[in-house]
């Protein structure tokens, strides 16, 4: 099977289609994904550059809704098709995105439709994950909650240095992440830092994570000067595709570790909540699963919370 057909075999069918996105929000600003190829000096065939963009300057920024994630996968599928070197996603000027569109969520009529639009970032978002082609987040701005998910659904990952906002704020809110970020992260930095940042700094006023923070917890992989960082990231991007950088990964603790990290994140939620935020509970009992490493059923558990 050749690399096309491969990265075609990806899940490339979503659990809402086009017709199920639009009347679930019909108001969506939707947040389009704009393909094009770019080539990059070291490489032979080009990188597929996804930019996420809603149209509005900064003070609206990208988030994903039922319609988004439509696009988001259709763009996707457009990548794949021209068998690049690479598959990279980013955001338009000092947005990458802010996680999940929640404007519309009265609107929502039944639990099933609920679940088919969680389903559908699931199986998006995990299209970078399983991809046979090499994925890349480039995060060029702000990235909280779902726009994290994607940039951590990615196998790589670069960062502005003037990225002024980083953070999982669905605690502060009362829910909990729902696209991946309470299975991905933890098996990526470990479940003490996690809870730091899922649970801990969720709760205390939505505290967020500063670039150097990011970078030295292992959130991200490398961090870029803003003047020139889309140019820095595509050739760092091609270091690693050619083998001459290899990003390092942390050995995750999956033993006393990770017990005394979930035992540390339910005395602070017990003492910050009182049993009043189900959310950080739930997103303590995701933490826990995760310690298998098991996506696919870490992401079943999240679909039907």
């Amino acid at each position: 099977m050749d690399t096309v057909a491969r990265g075609c075999a990806v899940t490339s069918t979503i659990a809402l289609s086009s017709e199920q996105a639009v009347a679930a929000y019909p108001d969506e600003v939707v947040t389009n994904a704009l393909t094009r190829l770019v080539r990059v000096p070291g490489l032979d065939r080009p990188v597929a550059l996804i930019t996420l963009d809603n149209g509005h300057d900064h003070t609206r920024p990208n988030t994903f809704g039922p319609q988004g994630l439509v696009r988001l996968n259709e763009a996707f599928d457009q990548a794949i098709a021209a068998n690049p070197a690479a598959i990279a996603v980013t955001g338009k000027p000092f947005i990458f995105a802010v996680g999940a569109d929640l404007s519309g969520v009265e609107r929502v009529a039944t639990v099933e439709l609920a679940r088919q639009i969680a389903q559908a970032g699931h199986d998006v978002f995990r299209r970078f994950t399983d991809s046979t082609i090499p994925t890349f987040a480039f995060v060029n701005g702000a990235v909280l909650g779902g726009g994290l998910e994607l940039a951590l659904s990615c196998h790589y990952r670069t960062l502005a240095t003037n990225t002024g906002a980083i953070s999982f704020p669905e605690c502060f809110l009362g829910l909990f992440p729902g696209w991946g970020g309470t299975q991905l992260l933890p098996n990526l930095i470990g479940a003490d830092a996690a809870v730091t940042v899922i649970i801990e700094n969720a709760l205390n006023q939505n505290k967020m994570l500063r670039p150097r923070q990011a970078l030295d917890l292992g959130i991200v992989d490398v961090a870029f000067d803003s003047a020139d960082y889309l140019e820095q990231s595509l050739r760092w991007l091609a270091g690693v595709v050619c083998g001459e950088i290899t990003p390092p990964r942390r050995e995750i603790d999956r033993g006393a570790a990770w017990d005394a990290a979930l035992a540390r994140g339910r005395s602070f939620v017990d003492a910050k909540t009182h049993g009043a935020s189900p959310g950080a509970a739930k997103a303590i009992d995701l933490l826990e699963l995760a310690r298998d490493n098991d996506i696919e059923r870490g992401y079943a558990s999240v679909s039907a919370a």
